[in-house]
């Protein structure tokens, strides 16, 4: 998981313009250090990563799939659809 965090969730390399910015990126360089918002944030990042592995219509990587929910509000809410277990059960009562 942490692999998977540091390659996911870094800066695109074609967007890095200085020395400075071609430093590593991810988890290792996430530079949230105080109080507890280090273990809020990487709560948050497995719990998108997660959400993004359940979604199954757009076979792409993890990373892709992020850039697009970043970019496409309907497939935002696709994503949230599929993480939400179908209760028919509930439905028939």
């Amino acid at each position: 998981m942490h692999w998977v965090l540091d390659v996911t969730l870094r800066c695109d390399p074609a967007e890095e313009t200085s020395a400075w910015e071609r430093a590593p990126r991810g988890e290792d360089a996430c530079r949230i250090r105080t109080g507890h918002a280090p273990e809020n944030i990487a709560l948050l990042k497995r719990w998108s990563i997660n959400l993004l592995n359940q979604e199954t219509s757009f076979k792409r990587s993890i990373r892709q799939k992020a850039r697009r929910v970043s970019m496409d509000k309907g497939y935002l809410i696709q994503v949230l659809a599929a993480s939400i277990p179908l209760q028919s059960n509930l439905s028939n009562s």
